[in-house]
């Protein structure tokens, strides 16, 4: 793992960082930093680390909500 430092300052950097989200394999530490940090805004018994990690689940497009009232229909099983 590498660590770059962009100063986001100019319109460049800015197009740079747009550029590189664009990558599966790039994360923007930046990004990770500020869902943390909104997480631990609120009340929330949840450890921070946690719900950041689910909310991030939540924006691919493999993410499959689960029905607890249909367990097996949702899960494909019945």
């Amino acid at each position: 793992m590498a660590t770059l430092k962009v100063k986001e300052n100019s319109k460049q950097a800015k197009a740079f960082l747009e550029l590189a989200k664009m990558f599966p394999f790039i994360e923007v530490a930046s990004e990770t930093k500020k869902l943390k940090k909104s997480v631990q805004t609120e009340n929330s018994p949840y450890n921070p680390e946690f719900v950041a990690m689910i909310i991030e689940a939540k924006k691919t497009p493999d993410f499959k909500t689960i029905d607890p009232h249909k367990l097996w229909e949702s899960l494909g099983l019945k």
